[in-house]
């Protein structure tokens, strides 16, 4: 397992490579999100094309949704595009993305094939 983060103030380009179980993808997640420099992110693109995340259960989603939702309240109008091909990486992130919602978070989440998709839409919102 293998995860990259690019900081591009006021992104964060993020990619997860090898295969993950819900503890080790939360344990990089919140590394990432004690980072100080998370405070300037608008936006983040995360790549799972290279991922997999078979060892994760859509239900799991919640655990990470938990580990955001602090960071989600203090920031609205938050921009997250992930980036996956196949169909249980896209369920376990509808999933997520439907507990966010159920939370009232007002971030935009999207699921895009490719990483261009991702940042034309990213970069849509950022004129």
């Amino acid at each position: 397992m293998k995860v990259t983060a690019n900081w591009n103030i006021p992104g964060i380009e993020i990619v997860f490579e090898g295969s993950f179980s819900t503890a080790e993808f939360l344990y990089h997640q919140s590394e990432i999100l004690q980072d100080s420099r998370m405070k300037e992110i608008e936006y983040k693109i995360i790549d799972f094309t290279k991922a997999d995340l078979t060892k994760m259960e859509v239900e799991d989603s919640f655990f990470a949704v938990s580990a955001v939702h602090k960071q989600a309240q203090k920031s609205p109008g938050h921009r997250t595009a992930f980036i996956a091909t196949d169909n249980h990486t896209i369920d376990v992130f509808n999933s997520f993305r439907n507990e966010m919602m159920k939370l009232n978070v007002q971030w935009d989440i999207r699921i895009f094939e490719t990483h261009s998709e991702a940042a034309e839409w990213i970069n849509s919102g950022l004129e």
